[in-house]
Protein backbone atom coordinates (compact mmCIF):
# COMPACT_ATOMS: atom_id res chain seq x y z
CA UNK A 1 0.00 0.00 0.00
CA UNK A 2 1.12 3.66 -0.71
CA UNK A 3 0.82 6.28 1.64
CA UNK A 4 -0.46 9.82 0.86
CA UNK A 5 1.70 11.09 3.96
CA UNK A 6 3.07 9.66 6.78
CA UNK A 7 4.32 10.77 10.66
CA UNK A 8 6.57 8.66 12.82
CA UNK A 9 7.72 10.27 15.97
CA UNK A 10 10.49 8.62 17.66
CA UNK A 11 11.47 9.16 20.89
CA UNK A 12 14.91 7.47 23.13
CA UNK A 13 16.04 8.39 26.42
CA UNK A 14 19.16 6.46 27.78
CA UNK A 15 21.25 6.88 31.00
CA UNK A 16 24.17 4.80 32.03
CA UNK A 17 21.51 2.49 33.68
CA UNK A 18 18.12 3.12 31.85
CA UNK A 19 17.29 2.91 28.04
CA UNK A 20 13.68 3.69 26.84
CA UNK A 21 12.71 3.52 23.25
CA UNK A 22 8.93 4.71 21.33
CA UNK A 23 8.19 5.19 18.31
CA UNK A 24 5.15 5.44 16.10
CA UNK A 25 3.80 5.64 12.69
CA UNK A 26 0.85 6.66 11.50
CA UNK A 27 0.16 6.65 7.58
CA UNK A 28 -2.62 7.71 5.61
CA UNK A 29 -3.91 5.56 2.98
CA UNK A 30 -6.36 7.87 1.08
CA UNK A 31 -9.66 6.11 -0.33
CA UNK A 32 -7.84 2.25 1.53
CA UNK A 33 -8.25 3.83 5.22
CA UNK A 34 -5.22 4.74 7.60
CA UNK A 35 -2.58 2.46 9.13
CA UNK A 36 -1.79 3.12 12.71
CA UNK A 37 1.52 1.25 14.60
CA UNK A 38 3.37 1.61 17.88
CA UNK A 39 6.57 0.25 19.35
CA UNK A 40 7.83 0.58 23.13
CA UNK A 41 10.89 -1.27 24.81
CA UNK A 42 12.58 -0.46 28.32
CA UNK A 43 16.28 -2.00 29.33
CA UNK A 44 17.82 -1.92 32.60
CA UNK A 45 21.71 -2.52 33.16
CA UNK A 46 23.29 -4.14 35.78
CA UNK A 47 27.55 -3.67 35.89
CA UNK A 48 28.81 -7.33 36.88
CA UNK A 49 32.48 -7.97 38.22
CA UNK A 50 34.91 -7.76 35.07
CA UNK A 51 33.97 -6.72 31.55
CA UNK A 52 30.24 -8.45 31.88
CA UNK A 53 27.27 -6.34 31.75
CA UNK A 54 23.55 -8.11 32.50
CA UNK A 55 20.54 -6.06 30.58
CA UNK A 56 17.09 -6.88 31.18
CA UNK A 57 14.53 -5.77 30.03
CA UNK A 58 10.98 -6.23 27.73
CA UNK A 59 8.95 -4.53 24.65
CA UNK A 60 6.01 -4.29 23.11
CA UNK A 61 4.18 -3.93 19.50
CA UNK A 62 0.71 -3.12 17.69
CA UNK A 63 -0.48 -2.53 14.44
CA UNK A 64 -3.90 -2.05 13.03
CA UNK A 65 -4.58 -1.37 9.47
CA UNK A 66 -7.15 -0.51 6.98
CA UNK A 67 -9.08 -3.75 6.90
CA UNK A 68 -6.96 -6.07 9.11
CA UNK A 69 -7.86 -7.08 12.52
CA UNK A 70 -5.26 -5.53 15.06
CA UNK A 71 -1.82 -7.96 15.49
CA UNK A 72 0.13 -7.14 18.62
CA UNK A 73 3.42 -9.01 20.02
CA UNK A 74 5.28 -8.39 23.27
CA UNK A 75 8.18 -10.05 24.95
CA UNK A 76 10.74 -10.09 27.81
CA UNK A 77 14.33 -11.47 28.48
CA UNK A 78 17.44 -10.66 29.16
CA UNK A 79 21.08 -10.17 27.71
CA UNK A 80 24.81 -10.62 28.97
CA UNK A 81 27.24 -8.45 27.30
CA UNK A 82 30.95 -8.95 27.52
CA UNK A 83 32.51 -5.72 26.29
CA UNK A 84 36.20 -4.43 26.20
CA UNK A 85 38.10 -1.07 24.97
CA UNK A 86 36.86 -1.61 20.92
CA UNK A 87 35.38 -4.61 20.63
CA UNK A 88 32.58 -6.94 22.36
CA UNK A 89 29.25 -9.16 22.30
CA UNK A 90 26.16 -11.02 23.81
CA UNK A 91 23.81 -13.08 24.66
CA UNK A 92 20.39 -13.44 24.77
CA UNK A 93 16.95 -15.41 25.75
CA UNK A 94 13.42 -13.73 25.32
CA UNK A 95 9.85 -15.00 25.78
CA UNK A 96 6.59 -13.77 24.79
CA UNK A 97 3.89 -14.02 22.62
CA UNK A 98 2.24 -12.66 18.83
CA UNK A 99 -0.48 -13.83 16.94
CA UNK A 100 0.72 -17.38 16.14
CA UNK A 101 1.08 -17.89 19.94
CA UNK A 102 3.79 -18.35 22.69
CA UNK A 103 7.48 -17.28 21.18
CA UNK A 104 10.64 -17.89 22.33
CA UNK A 105 14.51 -16.80 21.04
CA UNK A 106 17.63 -16.79 21.58
CA UNK A 107 20.63 -14.13 19.86
CA UNK A 108 24.08 -13.50 19.53
CA UNK A 109 26.08 -9.93 18.64
CA UNK A 110 29.37 -9.14 17.83
CA UNK A 111 30.77 -5.18 17.67
CA UNK A 112 33.90 -3.93 17.01
CA UNK A 113 35.02 -0.32 16.76
CA UNK A 114 37.69 1.11 14.14
CA UNK A 115 37.62 4.73 15.21
CA UNK A 116 35.70 6.37 12.67
CA UNK A 117 33.86 3.22 11.66
CA UNK A 118 32.57 0.66 13.22
CA UNK A 119 30.46 -2.38 12.65
CA UNK A 120 27.91 -4.81 13.99
CA UNK A 121 27.06 -8.63 13.22
CA UNK A 122 23.74 -10.64 14.75
CA UNK A 123 21.51 -13.30 14.69
CA UNK A 124 18.47 -14.45 16.18
CA UNK A 125 16.46 -17.77 16.06
CA UNK A 126 12.49 -17.51 17.06
CA UNK A 127 10.10 -20.35 17.30
CA UNK A 128 6.32 -19.45 17.85
CA UNK A 129 3.45 -21.83 17.47
CA UNK A 130 -0.32 -22.08 18.86
CA UNK A 131 -3.20 -25.03 18.59
CA UNK A 132 -5.65 -24.47 16.18
CA UNK A 133 -7.79 -26.37 13.54
CA UNK A 134 -10.11 -29.59 13.69
CA UNK A 135 -8.54 -32.80 14.93
CA UNK A 136 -6.38 -34.20 12.11
CA UNK A 137 -8.29 -36.96 10.26
CA UNK A 138 -7.15 -41.08 10.52
CA UNK A 139 -4.91 -42.03 7.33
CA UNK A 140 -7.37 -45.17 7.00
CA UNK A 141 -10.57 -46.64 8.23
CA UNK A 142 -9.52 -49.15 10.94
CA UNK A 143 -7.52 -46.59 12.70
CA UNK A 144 -9.03 -43.98 15.10
CA UNK A 145 -9.52 -40.50 15.05
CA UNK A 146 -6.50 -38.02 16.22
CA UNK A 147 -7.96 -36.25 19.14
CA UNK A 148 -5.25 -34.13 18.80
CA UNK A 149 -5.74 -30.45 17.43
CA UNK A 150 -3.40 -29.35 14.30
CA UNK A 151 -0.65 -26.92 15.56
CA UNK A 152 1.26 -24.36 13.60
CA UNK A 153 4.87 -24.35 14.57
CA UNK A 154 6.98 -20.79 12.93
CA UNK A 155 10.56 -21.11 13.18
CA UNK A 156 12.58 -18.20 11.93
CA UNK A 157 15.97 -17.41 11.87
CA UNK A 158 17.47 -13.94 11.18
CA UNK A 159 21.27 -12.82 10.55
CA UNK A 160 22.12 -9.23 9.87
CA UNK A 161 24.96 -6.86 9.96
CA UNK A 162 25.62 -2.90 10.24
CA UNK A 163 28.12 -0.80 9.09
CA UNK A 164 28.75 2.75 11.16
CA UNK A 165 30.85 5.74 9.94
CA UNK A 166 31.30 8.73 11.87
CA UNK A 167 33.15 12.60 10.92
CA UNK A 168 32.04 15.52 12.87
CA UNK A 169 28.39 16.36 12.39
CA UNK A 170 28.03 13.81 9.86
CA UNK A 171 26.96 10.12 10.50
CA UNK A 172 26.84 7.57 7.64
CA UNK A 173 24.68 4.00 8.80
CA UNK A 174 23.82 0.65 6.27
CA UNK A 175 22.85 -2.37 7.47
CA UNK A 176 21.47 -5.32 5.38
CA UNK A 177 19.96 -9.07 6.50
CA UNK A 178 18.53 -12.45 5.21
CA UNK A 179 15.02 -13.83 7.16
CA UNK A 180 14.26 -17.92 6.67
CA UNK A 181 10.72 -18.26 7.78
CA UNK A 182 9.58 -22.17 8.08
CA UNK A 183 5.87 -23.08 9.13
CA UNK A 184 4.92 -26.43 10.10
CA UNK A 185 1.87 -27.83 10.48
CA UNK A 186 2.39 -30.52 13.55
CA UNK A 187 0.13 -32.60 15.50
CA UNK A 188 0.24 -32.17 19.59
CA UNK A 189 3.87 -33.51 20.64
CA UNK A 190 4.09 -35.45 17.22
CA UNK A 191 4.66 -34.48 13.64
CA UNK A 192 1.50 -34.88 11.71
CA UNK A 193 2.18 -37.83 9.61
CA UNK A 194 1.20 -37.87 6.15
CA UNK A 195 -0.64 -34.37 6.31
CA UNK A 196 2.14 -31.83 7.39
CA UNK A 197 3.28 -29.65 4.70
CA UNK A 198 6.29 -27.47 4.92
CA UNK A 199 5.65 -23.68 3.76
CA UNK A 200 9.22 -22.22 3.37
CA UNK A 201 10.01 -18.57 2.50
CA UNK A 202 12.91 -16.19 2.37
CA UNK A 203 12.86 -12.45 2.37
CA UNK A 204 15.89 -9.87 2.98
CA UNK A 205 16.05 -6.42 3.85
CA UNK A 206 18.80 -3.32 3.65
CA UNK A 207 18.60 0.22 4.52
CA UNK A 208 21.20 3.08 3.91
CA UNK A 209 20.91 5.77 6.35
CA UNK A 210 22.76 9.22 6.76
CA UNK A 211 22.06 12.11 9.34
CA UNK A 212 23.88 15.79 9.49
CA UNK A 213 23.74 17.64 12.71
CA UNK A 214 23.41 21.66 11.64
CA UNK A 215 23.18 22.51 15.65
CA UNK A 216 24.18 20.63 18.73
CA UNK A 217 20.88 19.26 18.96
CA UNK A 218 19.39 19.83 15.58
CA UNK A 219 20.00 17.13 12.37
CA UNK A 220 18.38 15.73 9.28
CA UNK A 221 18.25 12.42 8.57
CA UNK A 222 17.61 10.65 4.85
CA UNK A 223 17.26 6.76 4.32
CA UNK A 224 16.22 4.33 1.90
CA UNK A 225 15.92 0.87 1.95
CA UNK A 226 13.25 -2.05 1.88
CA UNK A 227 11.58 -3.35 4.62
CA UNK A 228 11.43 -7.39 5.69
CA UNK A 229 8.19 -8.67 5.91
CA UNK A 230 7.16 -9.07 9.65
CA UNK A 231 4.01 -11.94 9.78
CA UNK A 232 3.33 -11.22 13.67
CA UNK A 233 2.01 -7.88 13.00
CA UNK A 234 0.73 -8.32 9.20
CA UNK A 235 3.38 -6.05 7.57
CA UNK A 236 4.32 -6.72 4.06
CA UNK A 237 7.34 -6.18 2.60
CA UNK A 238 7.77 -2.94 0.99
CA UNK A 239 10.36 -0.29 -0.11
CA UNK A 240 10.73 2.95 1.25
CA UNK A 241 12.46 6.55 1.52
CA UNK A 242 11.78 9.05 4.43
CA UNK A 243 13.22 12.33 5.62
CA UNK A 244 13.07 13.09 8.87
CA UNK A 245 14.11 15.79 11.83
CA UNK A 246 16.30 14.47 14.47
CA UNK A 247 15.88 16.30 18.14
CA UNK A 248 18.34 15.53 20.78
CA UNK A 249 18.20 16.83 24.06
CA UNK A 250 21.52 15.88 24.86
CA UNK A 251 24.52 17.30 22.11
CA UNK A 252 25.82 15.62 19.91
CA UNK A 253 29.18 14.84 20.53
CA UNK A 254 31.54 16.30 17.62
CA UNK A 255 29.44 19.51 18.51
CA UNK A 256 30.02 19.89 22.34
CA UNK A 257 31.72 23.40 22.95
CA UNK A 258 34.19 22.51 25.85
CA UNK A 259 36.14 25.00 27.46
CA UNK A 260 39.63 25.26 26.72
CA UNK A 261 41.86 23.58 29.61
CA UNK A 262 45.37 23.68 29.76
CA UNK A 263 46.44 19.87 29.35
CA UNK A 264 46.10 18.19 32.45
CA UNK A 265 48.45 14.98 32.65
CA UNK A 266 47.01 11.98 34.22
CA UNK A 267 49.47 9.97 36.76
CA UNK A 268 47.94 6.42 37.91
CA UNK A 269 49.84 4.29 40.52
CA UNK A 270 48.49 1.26 41.77
CA UNK A 271 47.81 0.70 45.45
CA UNK A 272 46.96 -3.12 46.05
CA UNK A 273 43.18 -3.46 45.40
CA UNK A 274 42.66 0.58 44.66
CA UNK A 275 44.54 2.98 41.75
CA UNK A 276 45.62 6.48 42.98
CA UNK A 277 44.78 9.19 40.61
CA UNK A 278 46.32 12.57 40.15
CA UNK A 279 45.84 15.22 37.90
CA UNK A 280 47.69 18.23 36.96
CA UNK A 281 45.22 21.16 36.56
CA UNK A 282 46.95 24.28 37.43
CA UNK A 283 43.96 26.69 36.61
CA UNK A 284 41.44 24.34 38.33
CA UNK A 285 39.30 25.49 41.43
CA UNK A 286 37.62 21.96 41.03
CA UNK A 287 37.99 18.44 39.76
CA UNK A 288 35.39 15.88 39.14
CA UNK A 289 35.87 11.75 37.68
CA UNK A 290 33.31 9.57 36.83
CA UNK A 291 33.81 5.83 35.54
CA UNK A 292 32.93 2.72 35.94
CA UNK A 293 34.89 2.41 39.18
CA UNK A 294 32.77 5.12 40.51
CA UNK A 295 29.76 3.19 39.16
CA UNK A 296 29.46 6.34 36.68
CA UNK A 297 28.87 9.11 39.34
CA UNK A 298 31.01 12.13 40.00
CA UNK A 299 33.10 12.36 42.31
CA UNK A 300 35.24 14.95 43.14
CA UNK A 301 38.72 14.65 43.30
CA UNK A 302 41.08 15.91 46.94
CA UNK A 303 42.94 19.20 45.77
CA UNK A 304 46.39 18.39 47.13
CA UNK A 305 47.97 21.36 46.72
CA UNK A 306 49.85 23.62 43.84
CA UNK A 307 48.16 22.23 40.60
CA UNK A 308 48.05 18.24 42.34
CA UNK A 309 44.10 16.31 42.45
CA UNK A 310 44.34 13.12 44.10
CA UNK A 311 41.69 10.28 44.59
CA UNK A 312 41.99 6.56 45.49
CA UNK A 313 39.53 4.12 44.10
CA UNK A 314 38.64 -0.04 44.27
CA UNK A 315 39.92 -1.20 40.55
CA UNK A 316 40.66 -4.70 39.73
CA UNK A 317 43.15 -5.14 36.72
CA UNK A 318 42.35 -5.00 33.42
CA UNK A 319 40.37 -2.28 31.40
CA UNK A 320 37.96 0.75 32.68
CA UNK A 321 36.78 3.69 31.44
CA UNK A 322 37.04 7.02 32.91
CA UNK A 323 35.43 10.94 32.52
CA UNK A 324 36.94 14.17 34.01
CA UNK A 325 34.91 17.99 34.22
CA UNK A 326 36.55 21.13 35.53
CA UNK A 327 34.78 23.31 37.37
CA UNK A 328 31.20 21.48 36.75
CA UNK A 329 31.90 22.44 33.34
CA UNK A 330 31.08 19.57 30.41
CA UNK A 331 32.68 16.12 30.59
CA UNK A 332 35.62 15.24 28.58
CA UNK A 333 38.18 12.72 28.20
CA UNK A 334 41.25 13.07 30.17
CA UNK A 335 43.76 14.52 27.44
CA UNK A 336 46.32 11.55 28.12
CA UNK A 337 43.67 8.49 27.64
CA UNK A 338 42.67 7.31 24.29
CA UNK A 339 39.25 8.17 23.23
CA UNK A 340 36.59 5.38 22.52
CA UNK A 341 33.39 4.61 23.15
CA UNK A 342 31.40 2.82 25.73
CA UNK A 343 28.95 -0.07 25.46
CA UNK A 344 26.23 2.74 24.95
CA UNK A 345 28.18 4.68 22.31
CA UNK A 346 29.43 7.59 24.38
CA UNK A 347 32.67 8.86 24.37
CA UNK A 348 35.16 8.14 27.33
CA UNK A 349 38.90 7.79 27.93
CA UNK A 350 40.28 3.81 28.04
CA UNK A 351 42.07 3.46 31.33
CA UNK A 352 44.29 0.29 31.62
CA UNK A 353 44.94 -0.89 34.67
CA UNK A 354 47.48 -3.76 35.42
Amino acid sequence: MTSLWAAAPTLRLETRNLRLEGSGEYRDLGPAGRDLSGFASASYFVRLPGPLLLEAGGGGAVRGAAGLATASSWDVGGRLHLRAAVAGGWLGLRGGRDRFGGLRSWEAGLWRDMGAVSFQIQGRQTTSGDITGPPIAARDSLSRPDSGSQSRVRLTTELGGWLTWNQGPLQLRGGAGWRLSNLEPVRSGALADGTASLVRSSTSWWIAEGTYWLTERLGLTGAVGRQSPNPSLLVTATNFMRLSVRVGLDRHPSERKIPPHPDAGLTLRRMGERVQLEFEAPLARGVEVMGDLTDWQPVAMKHEGGNRWRIQLAATPGIHYLNVRYDGGAWQTPPSLRVVQDEFGKETGLLLVQ
